[in-house]
């Protein structure tokens, strides 16, 4: 498997699923006969934004989808070009908080949806966007998102790997640092290597 050659450094943020729903469009009646932007064909996530649709129900083929940049797809959505985008980041987002500002909402993902799409994607967790993440939104937000993660070869130096996870801990900007939970950060998915498990060890040891 090409997993033996990777190992794990951290656990990074949380990349979450928003699904905007166009400031003049009937949600009611679900996805079908919308124009939908599926994804951002640079993100790595293109066909998250299909499986969602089919998830409520809805055949990819009775929406008519793109795949064109989060910043452009917003654009579209608040003149009226396209009625729905689907787009994974890591919140709060910037360009969410444009989107809401010219009148899009957020819809919510939550009940069968979530484990119809957990068949294709095991890794997707249900997750809460507090009240408050963003502006006007009063209620939390039930939607899906997946853990992000930092790997390298597990055949890189171990002395390296312990300099690049103590780097990212001490030496980073702050704005990125706040990507990473510290006490969550050594819970990957895969075997951590070696240099960060020695980097991780040694902080618990000062604490």
């Amino acid at each position: 498997s090409p997993l033996q050659n990777i190992r794990g450094i951290a656990l990074w943020t949380r990349a979450v699923v928003h699904v905007l729903i166009g400031p003049n469009v009937d949600p009611s009646n679900g996805f079908r006969g919308m124009r939908v932007v599926f994804g951002d064909p640079a993100a790595g996530n293109s066909a998250l934004g299909e499986s969602l649709i089919n998830s409520t129900g809805v055949p990819t083929s009775a929406v008519s989808g793109e795949f064109v940049s989060y910043n452009i797809a917003v654009d579209k959505l608040l003149k009226g070009d396209v009625d729905a985008v689907i787009a994974t980041v890591s919140p709060p987002q910037e360009l969410i908080v444009r989107a809401l500002g010219g009148g899009a909402r957020l819809r919510e993902i939550r009940g069968p949806e979530v484990d119809r799409l957990r068949v294709h994607y095991p890794l997707l967790r249900r997750t809460l966007l507090p009240r408050g993440t963003y502006p006007g939104q009063d209620a939390p937000l039930h939607t899906v998102g997946v853990d992000l993660l930092l790997v390298c070869r597990a055949d890189l130096d171990v002395e390296l790997v312990y300099e690049l996870t103590r780097a990212l801990f001490e030496d980073i900007p702050k704005h990125v640092r706040r990507q990473v939970d510290p006490h969550r950060a050594p819970a990957t998915l895969i075997p951590l290597h070696p240099g960060a498990a020695r980097y991780y060890r040694e902080r618990e040891m000062h604490r």
